[in-house]
């Protein structure tokens, strides 16, 4: 009896943990398609002239789900953390190491996560102006720091996940790994995004 009750704990674990696998490989392609759309932007502010700028802002919104469906969203970073998640899942949800959400950049604490019938979605806005060449250069700067700094953000949290899944040496540096994007993950069609992957090296200790 106890070796059987046994079997179904190690059992019942070795799917958590094959589960996790999972979500954390989902959430490495997801992380690296926003850091494409950010290394996108970058490349296409620093080719606007200063006759048309156009800036992209970001805007949470909510989407509903259909009956019966549920995520997972902080209610601290008003984020979605796991979709589709049973109801109620919070701390039991595949996303929660010891209580602490895996997701949020905060790791935020299970108790600040809900169940709900929606889930946040980011979507984009943009916005054109013509402004005179000091006023361009200022908006365009702003614009370009903000997108470097997400693309920071998600460089750091990419290589913190491939370290976890064994894709990457323990031992890597940001740099290192900035280096192996460069070099082996674009090709030569994506030279926009090699040459701000390059700018965000170069500038990495002022983003």
């Amino acid at each position: 009896m106890i070796f059987k009750t046994y079997m179904k704990k190690k059992k019942m674990v070795e799917q958590l943990l094959k589960q996790q696998k999972i979500d954390e490989e989902n959430r490495r392609l997801m992380w690296y398609k926003w850091l494409e759309k950010q290394l996108d932007e970058i490349d296409k502010i620093k080719k606007n002239q200063p006759q048309t700028l156009i800036f992209t802002f970001e805007k949470r919104v909510e989407i509903n789900l259909n009956e019966g469906e549920y995520a997972e969203n902080c209610i601290v970073c008003k984020n979605t953390c796991h979709y589709p998640c049973y109801k109620n899942g919070k701390i039991f949800c595949s996303v929660m190491n010891d209580g602490q959400c895996t997701i949020c950049q905060g790791t935020c604490n299970w108790k600040d996560h809900k169940s709900e019938s929606f889930r946040y979605e980011t979507q984009y806005q943009t916005d054109e102006i013509r402004p005179d060449v000091d006023d361009f250069e200022k908006k365009k700067n702003i614009s370009l720091q903000y997108h470097k700094l997400e693309s920071k953000k998600l460089i750091h949290e990419l290589m913190i996940l491939g370290k976890r899944l064994n894709r990457i040496p323990q031992t890597m540096t940001e740099f290192e790994y900035i280096e192996k994007m460069i070099n082996n993950e674009f090709s030569i069609e994506k030279e926009g995004k090699k040459q701000a992957l390059q700018d965000i090296k170069e500038q990495w200790n002022e983003i």
